[in-house]
């Protein structure tokens, strides 16, 4: 369960309509947008899901609740990428890469980026 999962379960008994996360395609933002200027509430699939779980012991897979960006660092992590590396394949600064690692290291309970790397090469399913 992420801060994010718990942000929308709050905003949605708080009263919000929807919720976006900041990774949100232009695409789906305009649908959420449109969905909610109707009245309708939104919710991505995969966040309604996350929400609908919440308190439930499903979904204890550490990489379900990792964003796109996450996923694509923890991938390049497993492919033996140093940070430099990743910044520039990423087109991203390099303090955004340590950022996210630590984060990627506190939630897969990594104590370092070996451990981190580790993870990632158990997890992750192997590309062909």
């Amino acid at each position: 369960m992420t801060d994010a999962t718990l942000a929308t379960a709050r905003a949605l008994e708080a009263g919000a309509t929807g919720y976006l996360l900041k990774d949100t395609s232009s695409d789906e933002l305009m649908r959420a947008f449109d969905q909610v200027r109707s009245g309708k509430p939104y919710l991505s699939e995969d966040l309604a899901m996350r929400v609908a779980l919440l308190g439930t012991g499903v979904g204890l897979n550490p990489l379900v609740d990792l964003t796109p960006r996450q996923s694509q660092m923890l991938s390049l992590l497993a492919k033996g990428k140093t940070y430099n590396s990743i910044a520039e394949e990423l087109g991203v600064n390099y303090k955004t890469v340590v950022n996210t690692c630590l984060n990627l290291k506190r939630r897969l309970g990594a104590k370092n980026l070996s451990e981190l790397i580790r993870a990632a090469v158990r997890l992750l399913p192997a590309e062909p």
